[in-house]
């Protein structure tokens, strides 16, 4: 690899399934310079093309064989990992991602992307130990196994859709118009880039969920986000930041949560039962003894096979706990979780006043 050598300037044309002479120039050069192992894809599309479909990720194309197998208009993928000398992608696939990325990510990136979402894919040359895949998806929403793709590290048996192709809504993908930017992909520390796209992830999350959206992110990126900024996001999503951050749990003690024993409006609280205290506070009974959604994970059903309400109740009433996140606690701690997002306010009189303003005291 000659890493003076300039690349094929990209075709013109707007359309670049058309089989001209730069395009597969540029294809070739891929190859013959930077060593990638390619891949044929789907016209317009994201996958392996027919012929190639099947062991993908096992397939090699010598150099001789890149003109023709890339004449008839296919787009064109890489092989990331070792087919292609430790090439990795980091995948910024929500907005968030592209957002925040110049916070985490190393500099020295080679970018692409489309028109909607320019520098969407940043591929580096990972050193140091095999690098494996990261996946980082948002909390999923009530009845959903899996949640919205924030962020990909991919890596070995995985593979991207690169320059010159069609993204499958139409527009051409294209190398960032950046002079600066190198014309290979960067090495660096694997470990560290893991590291830091898990920490993108996390931001992710802290924007999607947090009241103060990007700020607080860019506050959490700074390290001046205070560790109970984080208290009243939903249990789940504080357990999957505390997991990416490889951090001691954040979340609260998903133990069993009694208020303070007296007489008075807590007593009246609790006489009121789980259930009453469900319906004053806006819960759904979703079916006869089952209430959502869980005011500490927000699922609102126990799984995509079980439609019962992700909330049960003691037979006796006075407890409850939830089978999605497993928070439990009695009356009052609902009430607390519900209106304060807390199972344990700092002063017990904000969740009278809370009370009071619903009419529930």
């Amino acid at each position: 690899m000659n890493p003076d050598a300039q690349p094929p300037a990209a075709p013109e044309a707007a359309d670049v399934t058309a089989t001209t002479s730069d395009r597969l120039d540029l294809v070739e050069w891929y190859a013959a310079e930077n060593g990638w192992a390619l891949l044929p894809l789907e016209a317009a599309g994201k996958k392996p093309r027919a012929d190639v479909a099947k062991g993908w990720s096992g397939y090699r194309l010598t150099r001789e064989r890149v003109r023709t197998t890339f004449a008839g208009g296919c787009n064109v993928g890489v092989l990331l990992g070792e087919p292609s000398g430790d090439l990795v992608d980091a995948d910024l696939d929500c907005q968030e991602a592209l957002e925040l990325a110049s916070l985490f990510l190393p500099d020295g990136a080679l970018t692409f992307g489309r028109a909607s979402r320019p520098k969407s894919h940043a591929l580096y040359t990972s050193t140091g130990e095999p690098l494996s895949s990261l996946v980082v998806e948002d909390i999923p929403p009530n009845g959903k196994e899996r949640g919205e793709m924030l962020v990909e590290l991919r890596s070995t048996g995985r593979q991207t859709m690169i320059p010159p192709s069609i993204h499958p809504d139409g527009e051409r993908v294209e190398w960032t118009a950046d002079t600066e930017e190198p014309l290979h992909p960067q090495p660096v520390d694997g470990a560290d880039l893991r590291r830091r796209v898990e920490l993108l992830g996390a931001a992710c999350l802290v924007a999607r969920h947090h009241p103060a959206g990007l700020a607080a992110a860019r506050a959490f990126a700074t390290g001046t986000l205070a560790r109970a900024d984080l208290r009243g996001l939903p249990i789940s999503v504080q357990a999957k930041i505390a997991e990416l951050c490889h951090a001691p749990r954040v979340v609260e003690e998903r133990r069993y949560v009694r208020a303070p024993s007296g007489d008075g409006w807590i007593a009246r609280i609790k006489a009121m039962g789980v259930a009453g205290v469900a319906a004053a506070v806006g819960l759904e009974e979703v079916r006869k003894g089952s209430w959502g959604s869980c005011p500490a994970c927000t699922n609102e059903k126990r799984g995509s096979r079980d439609r019962r309400g992700a909330i049960g109740i003691r037979r006796d009433g006075r407890g409850w706990a939830c089978h999605a996140c497993k928070t439990t606690g009695d009356a009052v701690s609902l009430a607390a979780w519900v209106l304060l997002g807390t199972p344990r306010p700092a002063n017990w009189h904000e969740l009278r006043a809370a009370l009071e303003a619903r009419g529930i005291l």
